[in-house]
């Protein structure tokens, strides 16, 4: 997503809403998606100190049990304030 949102960001928008991490959900644990995520909010307050950051919760898996219980967690993460960019 680095690469994706760089151009986006050269837009000056005040608020940017990311939702990532439900496809690495099979094969990364909850743990290394909320840190990948923390380094996609570090990389874009390096571009733009000034906007917002919205995340999404990861949307529920059914077609794979691992996944599933990864996005569970994960989302259990980012409830609990695991994940704080600012």
């Amino acid at each position: 997503m680095s690469d994706y949102i760089k151009p986006v960001l050269r837009r000056k928008l005040d608020t940017v809403i990311l939702h990532v991490g439900t496809n690495n959900s099979t094969n990364k644990e909850a743990s290394e998606i909320v840190n990948d995520i923390d380094k996609l909010c570090q990389e874009v307050k390096e571009i733009d100190p000034n906007v917002e950051i919205i995340f999404s919760e990861l949307i529920n898996r059914e077609d794979n049990a691992k996944a599933k219980t990864t996005v569970q967690e994960v989302n259990r993460l980012l409830a609990a304030g695991l994940l704080y960019c600012d």
